[in-house]
């Protein structure tokens, strides 16, 4: 990804953006794509992406192999139109998103594993229900299903274009052009750079 310093996520930045923004794309050496929710992990070797998919999924081929992988992750966007700016024939449309990409190597986590990490996942976004409530027939059956995987990271880079190369006046005519569009996540972000 092609980041201008002036849009540039430090890495603890990217790390927190990621997660609040858990929900991404995996992308692996055959191409594969999966859209799944990820964690990161603090690990004794370091921080690590981890997640699952079904055994069924074509990318489990690229986890079981080890390959190197990529996970991107969105949060809000939007176009900006030239006619926002106090001087709309010096200005071109654009837009303004962030993102964050995480590069490593694939590892499958060992069936031994599978439950902890399922219940680190269901833990991370439920309150009122566990998985305890199951029957362990039940969830056996559901672990059987799917594979745990971990991506070992090499690199953690992310994009905050909000607008920052831009006075503070004209970033507040984008957030009030934004805000009559009831688009207010980005309109805040645009307002705080």
């Amino acid at each position: 990804m092609y980041i201008p310093s002036a849009f540039q996520f430090s890495e603890q930045e990217a790390i927190a953006f990621v997660r609040e923004n858990s929900f991404g794309m995996l992308v692996s050496e055959g191409l594969h794509v999966s859209h799944i929710p990820m964690l990161l992990k603090e690990t004794d070797e370091g921080l690590k992406l981890c997640g699952h998919i079904a055994n069924n999924n074509p990318q489990i081929a690229d986890i079981n192999s080890g390959a190197k992988a990529k996970a991107i992750f969105a949060g809000p966007h939007a176009y900006i139109s030239p006619l926002w700016y106090s001087e709309p024939l010096r200005n071109v449309p654009t837009w303004n998103f962030q993102a964050v990409e995480i590069s490593g190597t694939l590892t499958r986590v060992p069936e031994e594993g599978a439950n902890a990490s399922l219940r680190a996942q269901v833990e991370q976004y439920e309150t009122k229900w566990s998985i305890d409530d199951l029957s362990e027939k039940y969830v056996a059956g559901n672990l059987r299903a799917i594979s745990f995987f971990e991506l070992c990271i090499d690199d953690i880079i992310g994009k905050n274009k909000m607008s920052q190369n831009k006075s503070q006046t004209e970033r507040g005519l984008i957030a009030d052009a934004l805000t009559a569009q009831d688009q207010n996540d980005i309109a805040h972000l645009i307002r705080n750079q």
